[in-house]
């Protein structure tokens, strides 16, 4: 939300186009919003995205992000509206099939989807959830520590969970599914894509957008992926790259 109310009006004076959150986080959102119609006229009642991990190892930099935001004031997306929210303020069941252990906690948390969705569609209402882990132990944890650190009176003390990776860590093991449900008209569409190695997907869908904004002369200001690469085109150029599959909606 930084970016965006820092760079804006600056990259649009310069005449470039700054585009955060081109990863897995966000990236993937942006692009199935547009494939499930999101940007239809009309708007949608609601748009949710669940992020759901397996046997993942959190690198250091996810895990001063993830300690760095379990205190900091945040909002969601409500009827047009910026609302103060906290990381873990509510829990919801999520199942993105067997392969990840069937139905599993997810709690709320900031993820920049929110921020880029609510610049560009109509909505009502947008939010974002993250199930860690398949033990429903792991999303209590994160809601308690929610609830800690937002009572404390210096954000800072965020700095005291420092970050641990063991040596024998294998990034490439984890594995990850990105849910996003748009609801409109009662009917609700789901897009679920599923891969591999969070970190080099990551770097993966960078590298290729980058590649594409060389090749063509996108808008001025911060944009979103969505704005820079039509979704269809990116997703068949980027899921063969990065091994994403598409499971059927359930």
């Amino acid at each position: 939300r930084s970016i965006v109310e820092r760079l804006d009006a600056l990259a649009r004076r310069a005449h470039v186009a700054v585009v955060p959150s081109v990863g897995v986080t966000a990236a993937l959102t942006d692009w199935a919003c547009d494939v499930l119609g999101a940007n239809a006229r009309g708007g949608v009642d609601q748009i949710s995205t669940t992020y759901v991990y397996d046997n993942w190892h959190m690198s250091a930099g996810s895990q001063r992000a993830l300690f760095g935001s379990l205190g900091m004031a945040a909002a969601r997306w409500q009827r047009d509206r910026w609302l103060p929210a906290r990381f873990g303020e509510r829990s919801m069941l999520c199942n993105v099939g067997l392969e990840f252990g069937g139905p599993r906690t997810a709690v709320w948390h900031p993820s920049p989807d929110i921020i880029l969705l609510s610049r560009r569609l109509q909505a009502q209402h947008i939010d974002a959830f993250v199930s860690p882990n398949r033990s429903n132990n792991v999303a209590t944890l994160l809601r308690g520590a929610g609830l800690a650190m937002s009572l404390l009176p210096m954000r800072s003390m965020a700095s005291v969970l420092g970050p641990f990776a063991p040596d024998d860590a294998d990034f490439s093991q984890g594995r990850f599914a990105v849910a996003t449900d748009i609801t409109q008209g009662g009917v609700t569409h789901r897009s679920t894509l599923v891969g591999q190695d969070l970190y080099q997907t990551t770097a993966t869908i960078a590298a290729h957008v980058a590649l594409h904004m060389c090749t063509r002369q996108p808008a001025s200001g911060v944009l979103s992926p969505a704005q820079v690469w039509d979704a269809r085109d990116a997703l068949e150029a980027i899921m063969p790259a990065c091994g994403l599959q598409s499971i059927p909606q359930p």
